[in-house]
């Protein structure tokens, strides 16, 4: 099944980035009627770069649309399918398609991902970087030291893999999921964590360096893992 879709994969949307400048990807309100997972892998390219690949019904129902203002380059899907509503408008159905999109970005921009149905992963992006979805859940690797990651149903897991770009700025959220931290042996920040139900595993709580990290589930473990 992977290979098909690998086979089927199409590039829907590529342009320049502006150097330093920032990258935002949102798929919500195209989410209201299909689903998109999100999967960001970092390169030495100045330019972004989106391919898609089907997971059920007609992919060519989603597209992409990209934008450029102030330094800012904008990602957004575009849904063209069939649309329903019911309950005042409440209740959307589309055709049932869904698609992943593999985005490639430079590693140094600024990444901010909304997703409201899917799932989302994001590879080697060191600086901030903010991800949230409501349905899925998120795993980043090779992350700077800034990082927001937030969803509603779903894991999180985040591995910081480099402590240049910033003093540790990191937030982990889940109403209903697992949270997994993983750093480096260099980092020094207290890690706060707390959930309703679950375990806690972690042992950065009682460190003092500069910085914040916390995370926050309401069902859920939490694990930090120090890494040698």
């Amino acid at each position: 099944m992977m290979v098909f879709g690998l086979i089927l994969a199409a590039l829907i949307g590529s342009g320049p980035v502006a150097a330093h400048g920032s990258v935002t990807i949102t798929t919500a309100d195209a989410n209201q009627w299909a689903g998109v997972d999100i999967h960001v892998v970092a390169w030495d390219q100045p330019t972004v770069r989106v391919e898609q690949e089907p997971i059920h019904g007609d992919a060519t129902q989603v597209g992409a649309v990209i934008t450029r203002s102030s330094g800012v380059t904008t990602i957004t899907a575009d849904y063209r399918g069939p649309r329903t509503s019911s309950l005042f408008g409440l209740l959307k159905k589309g055709s049932g398609v869904s698609v992943r999109w593999v985005v490639h970005v430079p590693a140094t921009a600024v990444l901010s991902i909304d997703s409201a149905n899917g799932a989302i992963a994001v590879e080697g992006v060191t600086a901030a970087l903010s991800a949230r979805t409501s349905n899925g859940g998120i795993k980043v690797s090779g992350a700077g030291p800034i990082v927001t990651a937030r969803s509603s149903n779903g894991e999180v897991d985040v591995m910081i893999a480099t402590l240049a770009g910033g003093t540790p700025k990191i937030e982990m959220r889940s109403s209903n999921g697992g949270l997994t931290l993983h750093v480096p042996k260099s980092f020094g920040t207290r890690v706060e964590a707390h959930t309703s139900n679950g375990a806690i595993d972690n042992p950065m709580k009682s460190a003092s360096g500069a910085g914040s990290a916390v995370l926050r589930t309401s069902n859920g473990n939490i694990d930090v893992v120090v890494n040698p």
